[in-house]
C-alpha cells in the first residue's frame, strides 16, 4: 500500500511538472522517479 502511495505522489508531480514546463526527456524522468522512490522508501543511494 505504501508503494502505491509513493507511486501516486510521483505521478502527481509528473503531471504538474508536465503542465507547467512541458515534457522532459524520458531518461531524465526515469532518473527522477528512481531517486524520488528510493528516498521515500528510505533506501540509501550509492
Amino acid at each position: 500500500m505504501r508503494r502505491r502511495k509513493i507511486l501516486l505522489e510521483i505521478l502527481d508531480q509528473y503531471i504538474e511538472n508536465r503542465q507547467e514546463k512541458g515534457m522532459m526527456e524520458l531518461k531524465t524522468w526515469q532518473n527522477h522517479f528512481s531517486f524520488k522512490a528510493a528516498i521515500k522508501a528510505g533506501d540509501r543511494l550509492s
